[in-house]
């Protein structure tokens, strides 16, 4: 009863106001129509509340903060609207353990600043529930081996949808229960890559970009791969362009046919799943090799991945440590309704329904 409140006391300003304000919580309420100034204002540690809406960020994210969008799924978000963030997106030192949660971010979102400084590195981020056009978590796409430095070291990626990956050089990073919806060039050291989804169509021709490139020692299992890569003159999965060794791959689950030792000597192939029909995978995907929100990633209770995962749950996003949330709703109190009239009643009372639910998780 105490959360309904709070909300409630929050929302009605911004229904008289007749606009939809950021809420920065420094202790108490201060709220906002730009972004930018929002988080210009905010101290480090506070909260921010974005409510739907199309927002242009200019400046960089400098400092530990915790951003809430009202969501990115359009079928969850019809009372509240998605929050959309356009231009790109930098987060930088001094953002070390903070989150963003809950946005549409159709362009790149960037780690750091510069190459190989090490003062621009991002620690413990994390990032949630967002759908991401692109991944940068190295500026430069100009780099073709791994380096010692990184601009991302130790930080926490779950329950996204992203469409592209570049992290040459970025170390000992989590990617669990996520969606790749485009080609992810390279992955880094010392990852954990783990009930992902990979959907893309790659290719090898001189250089490969598949499902997975540059990984090294690294942990990859209870993935689903539901596409070969194609290379000239055959088809087949292509783990790495430039260095794949000493890592992993376990309980996940191909439409190929082949060892994960014919791409890398130095690798190990333990009980994954091959050649299985892609048609047998998921219980409904509307899009093949594309993400849809109409698509139900669920496995097929016939499928060899329902329940094959290394933990004993489903390989693919429902299994693991963050299972998929439906929906993909930010964890802070969400406007699950909404009803305001169009004009006061002849007593001048202006009739307001909200339903605010709590998120589990």
């Amino acid at each position: 009863m105490r959360i309904r409140f709070t909300i409630l006391v929050i929302i009605l300003p911004l229904i008289v106001k007749g606009q939809s304000l950021i809420v920065v919580d420094n202790g108490s309420p201060q709220f906002f129509i730009d972004l930018n100034v929002a988080i210009d204002s905010a101290s480090s540690g506070s909260a921010i509340y974005v409510p739907g809406g199309v927002y242009t960020l200019t400046t960089k994210i400098n400092k530990k903060l915790f951003i809430y969008g009202s969501g990115h799924d359009p079928d969850s978000s019809t009372a509240t609207g998605i929050s959309k963030i356009s231009g790109n997106i930098s987060i930088i030192a001094g953002a070390d353990s903070g989150m963003l949660m809950g946005f549409v971010i159709p362009n790149a979102l960037t780690f750091g600043s510069s190459e190989f400084a090490n003062d621009k590195v991002v620690t413990h981020y994390t990032i949630a529930r967002c759908n991401i056009g692109y991944l940068q978590l190295t500026p430069s796409n100009g780099l073709y081996c791994l380096q010692p430095n990184s601009n991302a070291v130790n930080n926490l990626f779950y329950n996204n949808v992203i469409g592209g990956l570049f992290a040459a050089d970025a170390q000992n990073n989590l990617f669990l229960n996520n969606i790749f919806s485009g080609i992810v060039q390279r992955i880094g050291i010392n990852s954990l890559l783990q009930n992902n989804i990979f959907l893309a169509q790659g290719y090898c021709s001189a250089y490969c970009y598949a499902a997975l490139g540059s990984v090294l020692s690294s942990s990859i299992a209870n993935n689903i791969f539901t596409s070969n890569a194609l290379s000239i003159g055959t088809t087949h999965f292509c783990y790495g362009d430039y260095v794949t060794n000493n890592t992993t791959f376990s309980n996940n689950l191909f439409v190929e046919n082949n060892a994960v030792n014919n791409y890398c000597s130095t690798c190990n192939d333990q009980n994954n799943f091959w050649n299985q029909d892609s048609s047998s995978i998921f219980i409904n995907n509307t899009s093949g090799h594309l993400f849809s929100y109409s698509s139900d990633y669920h496995i097929q209770a016939t499928s060899a991945g329902h329940n094959g995962g290394t933990d004993g749950s489903d390989v693919g996003i429902y299994g693991g440590i963050y299972p998929w949330k439906e929906g993909s709703l930010p964890s802070n109190p969400h406007i699950s309704y909404k009803s305001i009239a169009s004009g006061t009643d002849m007593n001048g009372n202006l009739q307001i329904n909200i339903k605010v639910e709590g998120q589990d998780h």
